[in-house]
């Protein structure tokens, strides 16, 4: 006989586990839940901030965070790195409004290139000081929200994968 606590994963709330609230939203292929938009959008910001510089009157990244900045927004928007502004704000208003309000495999396709540009970006630390960090804890967020997508970091370059077919899905 399971006990209560065995009945519900640990990071159900009080509130989802006596039915105040309703529990996560089951996996779905196509679909990323907006607790899990709202967690992913914390860790990206998290790591933009990390990387941002304050001067005298503004933000500013440093020469090699720009060019990495720049190698990952011409990568996700199809343009020359050199048409690229890498301004901080802009920047992360960039990264909130795909996450919050892209489809779900531009969200996956703008996080497997922050991995993959940064990991590729030797000239600094920031491969293993932040990225490494940041794709271990948003793969342990598509976990927590029971996604239907995985992120395999177990080698190069991370890539998302589903975690059951279509038709799977559809029989869930």
């Amino acid at each position: 006989m399971a006990t209560e606590r065995e009945e519900f994963p640990a990071h159900f709330t009080f509130s989802q586990r006596y039915g105040y609230e309703p529990l996560p939203e089951p996996m779905r292929l196509g679909h990323i839940s907006d607790d899990l938009r709202r967690h992913l959008w914390d860790e990206i910001h998290e790591f933009l901030q990390s990387i941002t510089r304050e001067g005298s009157y503004e933000e500013y990244f440093c020469d090699e965070e720009e060019c990495l900045i720049r190698r990952i927004l011409a990568e996700i928007q199809g343009d020359c790195r050199t048409e690229i502004e890498a301004d901080p704000c802009k920047t992360r208003n960039f990264f909130r409004s795909v996450i919050m309000k892209g489809k779900f495999n531009k969200v996956l396709d703008c996080l497997e290139v922050v991995f993959n540009e940064c990991l590729d970006f030797s000239k600094n630390d920031i491969t293993t000081d932040k990225v490494l960090p940041l794709a271990e804890r948003i793969a342990v967020l598509f976990e927590k929200y029971a996604s239907a997508y995985w992120l395999d970091t177990s080698q190069r370059p991370y890539w998302f994968f589903p975690r059951a077919s279509k038709e799977q899905g559809d029989a869930i």
